[in-house]
């Protein structure tokens, strides 16, 4: 008989369908267990996929169906802030299924892997790093009835004690990897957030991994690591096709950290757009210093580019500094004017309060935000994730605040933040934070550039939604 395995996100913390569908948290599908579960059905799996956030499951429906579907492994992908939400959601699994092992995977178990089985005894492994190919392989170990002490990247218990095993190297050549298990998960159901959906259903994936770059406050290269890799371009094309055909999606979403940081890659794989006729708007990420070239926009827009988010993170040179950014603001500005001046949206982020700043510093990047060419701008006050540069920086000037739950990891409800900066306090800061939002959203001239953009009535409805859901925030 097949094992049959369950991958699945975490339960909800609160159960509203309303905001959801406004797209508060982003609604798009796990891509990560999506890959992991493609190189499990290859492996000849019985795979299911849940999305309890998607279906807002509470408790007692995911009680339900895995008594009935009696699953023999269950994994489990989450973020920080979801880490009491996992333990919730393995040990409904435990208790049904006491005899079923459960897995843990994502970047907070790969950043903090023994601890986190120290803190729940209902995960049998952790997977530390890529999961596609050592998920598999602890299924292969199970299944045979082998030593899982012999699968690289894993964190496991011996003799009741937590240990991690051999690390594991990532994935060198991600065409190796088979295509996302997309079939598995309620593709056509997914409502993205309006402020990166020019022409719904969009739908959000990946085509390269890794980063070279060395934010303080990233996570990113915890899973992926510092080298970049991608897919092949004739591989991306078929992907997208599939995406686009076999589900009906309008317009993308690259989820890649960095998509522009090999020139060579985002020119060719631009030209191949165009040539294949994709005809599917899509937004990207990038940084402000990879001197593309107005050219290089240009072919970008010519491709279906319409908006591109970069992490500007503060008008304060020390503190992108401190970041280790290797930014300088100048280059805020004139990468933003640039790409501002071919035609694109423009999509920013900042982070006010950071250890060292004060209010004027805050104030600073506030009115430096106001005063740049974006379309959109989101403010957040410092999240220091565990095992992060950033977390040293705010333990050792005195702000993070000790017995603190992972719930409180979070960068859209920051009214009980997890660090106070000390120079300025947490009324203040979150005040800081609220009036940036209120000041850039009430400010004639983003509201001249957004209004500008209005070609169709599908762009009418997509600020009509952002409205709403800045309304409902």
């Amino acid at each position: 008989m097949l094992m049959k395995v369950l991958l699945t996100s975490t339960l909800k913390r609160i159960h509203d369908p309303k905001s959801w569908r406004l797209g508060k948290g982003q609604d798009s599908f796990n891509y990560g267990i999506a890959c992991v579960a493609a190189m499990a059905e290859k492996a000849g799996y019985d795979v299911e996929c849940l999305d309890l956030f998607h279906n807002n499951w509470r408790a007692g429906d995911l009680e339900r169906h895995v008594a009935e579907k009696k699953f023999d492994v269950v994994g489990i992908g989450f973020f920080t802030p979801q880490t009491d939400l996992a333990q919730k959601t393995a040990a409904v699994v435990k208790r049904v299924l006491p005899n079923s092992k459960v897995v843990f995977g994502g970047i907070h178990v790969t950043s903090v892997p023994v601890e986190t089985l120290d803190e729940t005894p209902e995960a049998d492994a952790c997977v530390v790093g890529e999961g596609d190919y050592t998920f598999t392989e602890l299924l292969d170990c199970w299944r045979d009835g082998g030593d899982i002490a012999t699968v690289a990247g894993i964190a496991y218990r011996q003799n009741g004690k937590a240990r991690t095993s051999g690390p594991r190297g990532s994935v060198r050549d991600l065409d190796d990897l088979p295509m996302p298990s997309y079939h598995l998960f309620p593709m056509r159901e997914y409502e993205v957030s309006p402020n990166i959906s020019f022409r719904p259903p969009t739908v959000s994936f990946q085509v390269t991994r890794g980063c070279p770059f060395k934010c303080t406050f990233c996570e990113y290269t915890t899973v992926g690591g510092p080298k970049i890799r991608h897919k092949s371009i004739p591989r991306i094309i078929d992907e997208i096709r599939y995406l686009r055909d076999e589900f009906g999606f309008h317009s993308l979403v690259f989820r890649d950290s960095t998509l522009p940081t090999k020139r060579k890659f985002l020119v060719e794989l631009c030209e191949a757009m165009i040539e294949a006729k994709i005809d599917m708007p899509w937004m990207c990420y990038s940084r402000v210093d990879l001197k593309l070239p107005r050219e290089t926009f240009r072919l970008m827009k010519r491709a279906g580019c319409w908006q591109i988010g970069f992490g500007c993170e503060s008008g304060n040179q020390k503190t992108l500094d401190r970041l280790k950014k290797a930014t300088t603001v100048e280059q805020n500005m004139e990468t933003l004017k640039i790409a501002y001046g071919e035609g694109l949206s423009i999509s920013t982020t900042w982070m006010l309060a950071l250890p060292g700043e004060t209010v004027e510093d805050a104030e600073n990047t506030i009115r430096f935000a106001l005063d740049t060419p974006a379309h959109i701008a989101k403010f957040y006050l410092p999240v220091p994730y565990p095992r992060s540069n950033l977390e040293r920086a705010c333990r050792e000037d005195g702000g993070l605040r000790e017995g603190m739950s992972y719930a409180n990891y979070d960068l859209y409800d920051q009214s009980d933040p997890i660090y106070v900066n000390p120079l300025i306090g947490k009324e203040r800061q979150v005040r800081l934070t609220r009036d940036a939002y209120r000041r850039f959203y009430s400010s004639p001239r983003m509201w001249g550039r957004n209004l500008a953009q209005i070609r169709n009535l599908d762009m009418v409805k997509r600020y009509y939604d952002g409205v709403r859901l800045l309304l409902a925030g």
